[in-house]
């Protein structure tokens, strides 16, 4: 999760900078190197759309009202895989307990096989 947020704010600072650079009437150079989306992805080593997705993961996390299920999700998302903590978008909001008491042993352990 905390690389997710970290790149969020990459992000928000290329734009910045790329905003900057306009009102200066600089060279942006985006044409050259991509997009800042793409710029913030290949520093991550990641995808663009994997990032895309964790944001969207991380907005829904901060979002959730049930602190339990929020602090799950996180720890899920830190110790699964990607895909088991995007899967958790698709689920509707009413079951949401259901998947999550599936996916964590009585102690809280995520059950990560």
């Amino acid at each position: 999760m905390q690389q997710y947020i970290e790149a969020q704010l990459m992000l928000q600072i290329e734009k910045q900078e790329v905003e900057r650079k306009k009102k200066r009437g600089e060279d942006t150079a985006i044409a050259r190197h991509g997009r800042s989306i793409d710029r913030v992805a290949a520093t991550d080593g990641t995808g663009r759309t994997t990032l895309l997705i964790g944001f969207n993961v991380v907005e829904a996390i901060q979002k959730e009202e049930n602190a339990d299920l929020a602090k799950k999700w996180s720890k899920l998302l830190e110790e699964g895989t990607n895909k088991m903590a995007y899967d958790i978008l698709s689920v509707p909001p009413e079951d949401l307990e259901a998947v999550r008491d599936q996916l964590y042993n009585p102690e809280g352990r995520a059950l990560l096989n």
